[in-house]
């Protein structure tokens, strides 16, 4: 006979699984992925990893709403709680290397804290991507001391000077902070 189409037996099952595991099944499948890619999938014989973070509801469980809080900015019984997610992805494969997992709300739980969590899962020779978010001095700084280059856009605090640096097109050069 087909399959149910009610995915409650899946749902259920799904609660189960710790989150530890998650994290190792990210961490090894990631590393499968990334060990079998071409070296063709490069950027010039390096690894990039792209960086990015995002929020996601959680079940409204007492243990939820305890680790990952409920938003501020809503009221009544609605809000779920939320979660912070930052992810390390590789360019050549698609695949996640590594993920952070932490509260939306309160002191050191933003995605640049979650990104410093990840710094010591990044390796000499890699090339990190992400957006503006990111581009701040003491990541790129602390990160180039480890020989990992990165690219991020300017943050939109940073007044960028096109008449400072070395011209490499337009709108596009190379600064020294």
């Amino acid at each position: 006979p087909p399959c149910s189409t009610d995915s409650g037996s899946y749902c259920t099952a799904r609660k189960k699984l710790p989150e530890a595991l998650l994290q190792r099944l990210v961490q090894k499948t990631g590393a499968e992925l990334q060990a079998q890619a071409p070296v063709e999938w490069d950027f010039h014989g390096r690894k990039v990893k792209v960086v990015d973070g995002t929020t996601v509801s959680m079940p409204d469980t007492a243990a939820n709403t305890q680790a990952f809080d409920k938003p501020r900015n809503q009221r009544g019984a609605g809000p779920f709680p939320v979660a912070r997610v930052l992810v390390l992805l590789a360019l050549a494969t698609g695949a996640a290397l590594e993920a952070a997992i932490g509260p939306c709300r309160g002191k050191r739980t933003g995605e640049l804290s979650l990104f410093r969590s990840l710094h010591p899962r990044l390796e000499t020779g890699d090339l990190v991507l992400g957006d503006r978010l990111f581009c701040t001095y003491v990541d790129m700084a602390q990160l180039q001391a480890r020989g990992i280059d990165s690219v991020f856009r300017l943050s939109s605090s940073r007044q960028a000077d096109f008449r400072r640096g070395r011209r490499l097109g337009q709108d596009d050069h190379l600064v020294s902070w």
